[in-house]
Parts: C-alpha cells; structure tokens; sequence
C-alpha cells in the first residue's frame, strides 16, 4: 500500500517495515518515538491519517514483540497556559502517531501533566512507581527509564527511534533527564 509521496518516490507500508529493520530494533526493546509524519513525504489522498499511524505502530509492535514496550511521548506543554490536563480527554501535543497510541485500547498514559507518555507493553508495572513530582529529576519517568536500561539483563535495551525528525535531532527529551544528573 503506497502511504506517501516523496522527492524519491512512492513509501509503501513495507518500507516501514524495512526500516524498522534496519534501524536494528529487536523483540524485547524498549524503544521511544519521537516522530513528524508531516516531514516524510506527502500523505497520499485516501489515506486516514489513524491508519497511517496504525501501519507504524504496529510495524514497531511486530519487531519489539510481546515482551518489548514501545513509549510515544504524549506531551501537553499547553497546560501551561490553560491548567487543564485530563489524563483521558487531553490530546497528545506530539503528532499523529502518538496521539494515536495514546487512543489504543492497550495503551496506557502515565499522568504527568506536561510530559505525559503512553506505555505499549505487557511490562507497564516496570512504571508504577514513577514520580509526578519532577519531569526529569530522581524518580521520574525518565530517570526510570535509564535505570531500566541499565538492567539490561531483564529487559531489551532502551532506543530512541526518530521518524522524520532532523539527523542529530533537535531535541530527545530524555537528554533533559540526563542535564539534571550532571546539573
């Protein structure tokens, strides 16, 4: 199924595939994305925008497998502004793909009103101690994260996957968590 249009051609749905594989992640992987469809290439006419997200999430969900987790950062910095944040109603600020992960029956949003993330995986609980309290000091999400990469033994390594977004990318938030370690 062709999903875009770019300067070198069609993008189908197994080039996803493909370079999910070539970005070598593997079942177990813990794998944050970050994404910008909109840079890809141009969105075919007769291809919804949910489906577009589906065709990558579940090309990610098939090579992390059912022990791997996949986390979209659902992040709402507009909370600032209005302070509301409602951890099933408010929208991810963060792209189509993780608004869309945020809306799957199987996902689940950890509550932190400005970098919220939705979990994928059958290893959730791997979070339940997470810290509302700080966005990248001890004990938050993030820092939880590292920790889990650390233990590698138990779990897939911890990758950052980038999708449309600026090689070296702009910005990858979990490098805030490490700024606050070395201050």
């Amino acid at each position: 199924m062709n999903l875009f249009l770019c300067k070198s051609g069609y993008i189908k749905t197994q080039d996803i595939d493909r370079v999910i594989e070539l970005s070598k992640i593997k079942r177990g992987d813990i794998v944050m994305v970050h994404s910008r469809l909109f840079t890809l290439g141009r969105i075919l006419e007769g291809v919804d925008r949910d489906t577009l997200a589906d065709v990558f999430i579940d090309a990610l969900l098939n090579h992390v497998g059912v022990d791997g987790i996949l986390i979209f950062p659902t992040f709402t910095l507009s909370v600032c502004k209005d302070g509301l944040f409602d951890l099933s109603k408010t929208k991810s600020e963060m792209g189509v793909i993780s608004e869309r992960a945020r809306l799957r029956v199987n996902s689940q949003r950890l509550c932190h009103p400005f970098f919220s993330v939705s979990i994928i995986s059958r290893k959730k609980s791997l979070f339940s101690s997470v810290k509302l309290d700080t966005c990248f000091g001890e004990g938050s999400f993030f820092d939880t994260l590292h920790s889990i990469n650390l233990m590698d033994e138990h779990h897939g390594k911890v990758k950052f996957l980038t999708l449309g977004i600026n090689i070296p990318p702009e910005a990858i938030t979990y490098i805030h968590s490490i700024e606050e370690k070395i201050q």
